[in-house]
Order: C-alpha cells, then structure tokens, then sequence
C-alpha cells in the first residue's frame, strides 16, 4: 500500500487504467526528425495494441474488486460478484481474441468495398461506418469493442487504403480520422477538467507522484529486461533506444476516459431497480386501462387489473425514493471518496505525463544520439531563414517607396544596407555550402515537399474547374507519389 488507507484494489484499478499509452507526440518527433522507423514502429504498435488490452484488463479488473470497491462500469450492469480464476482468464482470452476475430472480418470486408467505389466521400463514411460496426458487433458477442475497432482500422489502413483507394481519398480518410481523434481528445479533457477539482488533485499530490515515479520504473524495468532476455543480435533492441522508449510511453485521453466510465454501484443499481420498477408499472397500468375500457370484461378482472396497476406503481414508487436516498448519500459514501481518489491520481498522472515526457522526449533523443543537428545544419537554417526575411522587407521597402509613403533619400538608406545584409547573407551561405555540400540537401527537400504538395493542388484545382476528367487527375497524382518515393527510402 502506498497510503495507509488506500484499499490495494485502488492501486490494481488505477494501475490497470494508466497500462494504455499515448505517445502521439513522440510519434510525430520521429516523422520531424526521420528517427529510425523500426523504432517509431515499435512505440507506434505498443500503443496500438496496448489500448486494447488495456480496455479488456480495465473491464475484468473492475468486474472483480466491483464488490469490494462498490464500483462498476456501465456494461457490468452495477454488478460484480464472485469471480473464479479460471473463469476471468477465459473472459479475457475470449474477449481479446473475438474482438480481433470481428476487426479481422469487418476490416477486410470494407476494404473489400471501398476497392469497388471510387468516391472519396463514400469511402470516408465507409470507414465511419467500419469503425462503428465493429464496434457493435464485437459488444453484441460480448468480445472487446476497443480491439475489434483497432484491428479493423489496421485492416482498413493496410489493406483498403493501400489496394482500394486513390491517392486523393487516402489524403480525405487521413484527414478526416485525424480531425476526428484531435476532436475527441479535446472533448475528453475539457470533460476531466469539469469533474477533477484542484483541490482534490493537491491532496492526493503525493499518490500522483507515486504512482508516476513506480510506472516509469516499471517500464524501465520491463523494456531493459526483455532487451536483455533477447539473445538474437538482429532482433535485439539497439541500446541508444532503450531510454526513449521507457520515456515515450506517455499516458493520454484512454486514460481518463476508463476513469470517467467508474460508476457508483449502489447509484447504478438503484437507478436500474428503479427503470424496470417504472416500466412495469406504466406497462401495466396500459393493461388495467385497456381491459377497464372493455365492456366484455367482468368487473372482477377489472378489479384485479387495477390492483396489479397500483401495486406495480407503488413498487416503483419506492424505487425511486430509493434512488433519491442514495442519490443523496453518494456524495457522502466511501465508494464515491474511492472514485474521486482513482480520477485525482488517474488525471494527475496524465498530466505530470504530458508536462514532463512530451517536454522533454526531444532532449533525451539528442543526448542518446538518435536526433543528430550539427552546428552548421543549424548555422545554416538559420541563413536561409534570414535571406527569407530579407528579401520580404526589400519588397515591402520597394511597395513602399512606389506608393510614395517613403521618401526617395530614406528608401535609398535603407535599401542599401538591406542589400549589403543581403550579400553578407548569401556569401556565408555559399562558404558553408563549399565546405559542407549536403547542406544543400536541407533546402533541397523543403522546397521539393512544397513543389510535390503545389502539383497536386493544382491537378485538383484543373479537375474542379471541368478542365481534367478524375481519373487523369487522380493518375497524375499517383506519379506524383511515386515519384517521391525513391527520396524517401
């Protein structure tokens, strides 16, 4: 125990819900800086498949302290109970593996689809739809809904975006998904930051730095020691990457959105005890009503119809005066202080995550030599941003000068020393790119992705305007990936 009156099924219960990783920002650092793509694959991958597991683990973790923690989620239905081992491993397997088995075939299936239909709208809400109806037909099998979504978008993204669609729908999906996932994570932290109190989250200040200094030594202690368990040279992790992905596991949105899936149980039986109480007692009401107005019925059935209405309602009645007692003590229930806790250390956590290893991930690649910028590649970004910026206050000096705002004598001042910056600038640039020719490669590939992205955007303009026909747009496009391929490999 980490605090004396922490119960341990807490501690099991936030550990399971801080096992998902994040590492969206890293991800993007290694794209930045062309870091190794085996190991932006690896972190990439861990995330992929953790956020799964993680969901599975969270919901069987839940499902046996549920009695003793008197918390729930609501697809257990407010109800824990006893669990035998067995049958939890069973759960689990059965979970993780028809989850996959559901993504698999919904995956393939639109994959399918979307290779016989070549509107980039269409095939956007396909996916919609694919990510959706995985996720329904994994909960109506009671397997994972979370792994069924995961292995259908890599089933969609590996084999639908590669073989069924066009260069322009595959931009249109991308974006869209993208758009979609900063959307949802910005709704998921403006809805922690209505329930966390910052009150709440200083007094369990010290759980919060626990809990983050055990779970970055955990993994440190994990990834170190698989390393070291691995005897085959070509499967062995390199040593420099070691630290950046014990650093790069950081804890993000699913984190926080498990939290916020923790119910009280009490409240949620209550509120279920009520709802069917309610509906049984307005269905049969609806009866008595029915058979009162029929005048083939003897008065007796009458009688006995009205008397199940009114007793059905008045079992109702007291289900919700229970609901309204509980309602009223959960705030005062020690399950609702153990809630509170799990969500303080949970965000907490996310945010020391966030606050520290998205910071300072950078650092740590330069130190153990993954991103290498020597001084001159620095030197030099920064010629080329200033001959930039010269030659936009030379244009804005001589619109100036020609709209007769700036007399003649000053224009003549300042142009020249202008100039003279100019020709300081461009000869350092020329005496680096003499001593160091790959510099050249800097400029070169910056303003190739701009010329690539400019000669797309003009085939799209020419087949908006009636000018080109799609298929010859979307042609045209596809030599233009391809011929930036070769680059990049």
């Amino acid at each position: 125990m980490i605090r004396g009156d922490m119960m341990w099924q807490v501690g099991l219960v936030t550990a399971a819900m801080l096992a998902a990783t994040d590492p969206i920002s890293v991800v993007a650092l290694f794209k930045e800086f062309t870091v190794s793509k085996r190991l932006g694959i690896i972190i990439e991958g861990e995330s992929l498949i953790n956020d799964g597991i993680a969901v599975v683990l969270f919901g069987v973790v839940v499902k046996i302290t549920a009695e003793s923690l008197g918390l729930t989620i609501p697809t257990l239905d407010g109800q824990g109970g006893n669990v035998q081992t067995l049958h939890v491993l069973g759960e689990f397997l059965r979970e993780v593996f028809l989850g996959t088995a559901v993504g698999v075939a919904v995956g393939l299936a639109m994959s399918y689809l979307t290779s016989k239909v070549n509107d980039h709208l269409i095939e956007v809400a396909l996916t919609a739809i694919a990510a959706y109806g995985s996720n329904v037909a994994a909960m109506q099998l009671h397997a994972s809904g979370v792994i069924a979504v995961v292995v259908c978008g890599m089933m969609v993204g590996n084999v639908g975006a590669k073989h069924g669609m066009s260069p322009t729908t595959r931009e249109a999906v991308f974006s869209f998904w993208e758009f979609a996932a900063f959307m949802a994570n910005s709704f998921v932290f403006i809805l922690i930051g209505l329930e966390i109190r910052l009150s709440g989250l200083w007094a369990d200040a010290g759980l919060i730095v626990a809990f983050f200094v055990i779970m970055i030594l955990v993994r440190s202690v994990t990834v170190f020691g698989v390393h070291n368990l691995v005897r085959r040279e070509d499967l062995r992790l390199k040593k420099p990457w070691l630290p950046v992905i014990t650093w790069s596991g950081l804890r993000g949105s699913l984190s926080m959105v498990m939290a916020m899936m923790l119910l009280v149980s009490a409240t949620t039986i209550a509120e279920k005890n009520f709802e069917y109480a309610n509906m049984a007692a307005k269905e049969a009401e609806a009866s008595a009503k029915k058979i009162a107005d029929d005048s083939s019925q003897k008065q007796e059935e009458k009688d006995v119809a009205a008397k199940a209405a009114a007793d059905k309602r008045k079992a109702a009645d007291t289900a919700k005066a229970k609901l309204t007692q509980v309602q009223a003590d959960e705030e005062t229930s020690p399950a609702k202080a153990r809630r509170d806790t799990i969500l303080n250390i949970v965000f907490g956590v996310v945010l020391l995550s966030i606050l520290l290893q998205s910071t300072t991930i950078e650092w740590l690649m330069k130190r153990v030599g993954l991103i290498v910028e020597t001084r001159e590649e620095i030197e030099y970004e920064m010629a080329l941003a200033r001959r930039q910026a010269i030659r936009c206050l030379v244009d804005n000096l001589e619109d100036a000068e020609r709209k007769g705002t700036l007399s003649h004598g000053t224009f003549e001042i300042l142009h020249d020393r202008l100039v003279e910056r100019r020709e300081a600038n461009d000869k350092r640039i020329a005496e680096m790119l003499e001593h160091t020719p790959t510099l050249n490669e800097l400029e070169l590939q910056m303003h190739a992705t701009q010329l690539r992205a400019l000669e797309k955007q003009v085939y799209r303009d020419l087949e908006k305007e009636g000018d080109l026909d799609y298929e010859s747009m979307e042609s045209l496009v596809r030599d233009v990936l391809e011929r930036n391929r070769p680059s990049n490999g």
